[in-house]
């Protein structure tokens, strides 16, 4: 179980949503074009909504040695939700 921190979320996600993640950030901030994002636990528990620009500092850390490897289509698939709804639901464990 790694950790995402953003600014001041600093959450515990598994290493395979982790590693999609960290694709999917880096991707939108190359592009220099900030989202929301919101993670949540289960069906009942989420964190607020944050904004996720290029200017925030952001530490993607793997509790594996290896980063999992990355699931092209689902990487598309949240990529997709991003352009579409301006924002990303994640269900982390």
């Amino acid at each position: 179980m790694g950790f995402l921190r953003l600014g001041a979320l600093r959450s515990q996600v598994d290493d395979q949503t982790l590693a999609h993640l960290e694709r999917v950030i880096l991707t939108r901030m190359l592009g220099e074009r900030s989202f929301r994002l919101q993670l949540h636990r289960g069906r009942f528990q989420s964190s607020e909504p944050i904004t996720v620009s290029p200017e925030q500092p952001i530490v993607f850390a793997f509790d594996a040695e290896f980063e999992p490897p990355i699931d092209e289509r689902m990487a598309a698939e949240m990529l997709e939700e991003i352009e579409i709804t301006g924002g990303l639901h994640v269900v982390v464990a």
